[in-house]
């Protein structure tokens, strides 16, 4: 079966690579330390952390000999850890200074640099940033969208807004779910998890209360919830509300927990978006899960994603893309699944030179042009960066 990602390979619509295979080698790799506003005010996450004011983020450029570019962002909760992911992107970038012409080459030099260290945390974000980043390369030098290399479904996927946050009054999350439904969205999600259950209650009544109840809502709890019983009495008191999900009720690793709530819960259960491993990953199928959130920034980039996202459906649940809206909604695009949602968040719109398209109806359309959906707006670059490009591979 011939490899589509291969960058000399004729595609789908029947497009021929710019350059065969052997002309792809890479000439520079690059990366850019970025803190993206996003508009919301701090608060306290369950691990005891303050969420912050502006993102860090890192943006990764990788230039191939003939001026092509490839780029990829991810994404963190404190700026520590985009200290971390930085030193690990040095690491793994001079891994691609030998020849590297392909996705197998990156992913036999990413094994053997990773075989001491492990290939989780620090590793996994790096190793998928990297090679989301080769995977948005091959798509340029191709002239085509990742939906179309890989093989478009539909050119509309279902979204929902994430927002109205814990610290919100309910007149502010009032006002917010209003504005959201008047911008033409049909489909949204809101935090849980107050130390009161019955102000969560209260909440989730307010905002239910102010939409038509045509408009879909989910809720998470943000992994914040002590245990499946603490997890099971705010199900039941939430499922007059007619919810499509509950998101991160438990830790993820908590296996047992999620199999209980899978069985009792009257809310349909979401999770998995800090998972690193596809066997974690399936062991939540194999519980019952019947929503698989997943991130590839964790799991090993786009086509580890797609691939994971075809497993989950082969076992019966539906899977979910975390955030990254311009990438997301490529990917949903080739999914064989028959539900499918973006999840949508402002924050990386003025980041993005692709502008996403919203419709009346509460879906948002599939863009046609090349790449895997984000080209960084240099403009955009330079206000939010922490410094100029920083090159990472070893030369």
């Amino acid at each position: 079966m011939m490899d589509r990602w291969a960058v000399g390979a004729v595609g789908p619509d029947g497009l021929g690579g710019v350059a065969d295979v052997a002309e792809a080698q890479l000439d520079l790799v690059e990366m850019r330390y970025l803190s993206v506003p996003i508009g919301i005010r701090s608060f306290r996450l369950p691990n005891g952390h303050r969420t912050p004011t502006d993102l860090p983020a890192l943006v990764i450029r990788l230039t191939d000999g003939a001026g092509a570019q490839g780029f990829s962002l991810l994404w963190f909760q404190q700026p520590s850890q985009v200290t971390l992911v930085g030193a690990g992107l040095r690491y793994l970038g001079g891994e691609m200074t030998t020849g590297i012409r392909d996705l197998a080459g990156l992913d036999r030099a990413f094994d053997a640099a990773t075989r001491f260290i492990g290939e989780h945390g620090v590793a996994a974000f790096a190793a998928s940033g990297l090679r989301m980043a080769f995977e948005d390369l091959i798509c340029r030098r191709r002239r085509v969208s990742l939906a179309d290399l890989v093989g478009r479904r539909r050119d509309r996927v279902g979204v929902y807004r994430t927002g109205l946050m814990l610290q919100s009054s309910i007149d502010e999350l009032v006002q917010e779910a209003e504005a959201g439904y008047a911008e033409g969205f049909r489909a949204m999600k809101m935090l849980v998890g107050k130390p009161d259950l019955e102000e969560d209650v209260d909440r989730i009544q307010a905002v239910r209360g102010c939409l038509p109840a045509d408009v879909v809502l989910m809720v998470d709890a943000l992994q914040g919830w002590d245990g499946a019983e603490t997890a099971l009495r705010a199900a039941e008191r939430f499922e007059s509300f007619g919810l499509k999900w509950i998101e991160d009720p438990l830790r993820q690793q908590d296996v047992s927990g999620y199999r209980e709530l899978a069985q009792r819960s009257p809310v349909p259960i979401a999770t998995g978006e800090t998972l690193f491993d596809q066997p974690d990953i399936e062991e939540l199928v194999e519980a019952g899960v019947p929503y698989i959130v997943g991130e590839p920034e964790r799991v090993g980039g786009l086509r580890a994603w797609m691939r994971t996202a075809d497993r989950v459906r082969e076992s019966g649940a539906t899977m979910l893309p975390h955030l990254y809206p311009h990438v997301s909604v490529q990917m949903l695009a080739t999914l064989r699944q028959d539900e499918v949602w973006l999840e949508y968040v402002p924050w990386f719109d003025h980041l993005a030179v692709e502008k996403l398209s919203f419709g009346e109806d509460g879906t948002i359309g599939v863009d046609a042009g090349p790449g895997a959906g984000f080209t960084p707006c240099p403009d955009a670059l330079d206000r939010m960066a922490g410094g100029p490009w920083i090159r990472i591979d070893g030369r």
